[in-house]
């Protein structure tokens, strides 16, 4: 793949997690929303490299955070996007089985927003009461994402991106 296409396809990623966040919200009970980026996370993840799946979680989700009225979870959602992005990609390069690399890339979201929830609301109890409404979104986006992998790794291999 030309480096070229690398940075589209990339930036075409982010575009999609930002959309895909911000086109899906149901509010949840702290102040916050569940949405279906994850699985813009996740496909797009099996399809590029390590830090550009990093990029597109971390780079994608901070900026519906923005857009989105969320600013102030932006650091911590660059960070832990940013890493669900990079652990579904080398989960996946290495198993090869979507579902595991999904489930560990998806439950490090779950306990990472634990640990942001629990800074921004200056309470374990607060964040707690979060992890139900994450565990949704991940479970959710789980399995859209396992429905919707084997679509972009064949326009990936048909269109030799």
């Amino acid at each position: 793949m030309t480096e070229t296409r690398k940075i589209t396809l990339t930036a075409l990623g982010i575009a999609l997690v930002a959309a895909a966040t911000l086109v899906i919200r149901i509010p949840n009970s702290v102040n916050g929303y569940v949405n279906v980026g994850d699985t813009m996370i996740f496909v797009f993840a099996a399809i590029v490299d390590p830090f550009a799946a990093f990029l597109i979680g971390g780079i994608g989700s901070a900026m519906a955070d923005v857009i989105g009225g969320y600013s102030y979870y932006a650091i911590f959602t660059l960070l832990v996007k940013g890493i669900e992005g990079l652990l579904a990609c080398v989960l996946f390069q290495k198993l090869k089985k979507a579902w595991a690399a999904y489930i560990i890339a998806g439950g490090w979201m779950i306990v990472g927003y634990f640990f942001a929830d629990w800074m921004v609301n200056q309470s374990a109890a607060m964040a707690l009461v979060a992890v139900p409404g994450n565990f949704v979104q991940a479970a959710a986006s789980i399995i859209l994402g396992c429905l919707l992998t084997p679509l972009f790794i064949r326009l990936k291999q048909e269109h030799h991106i």
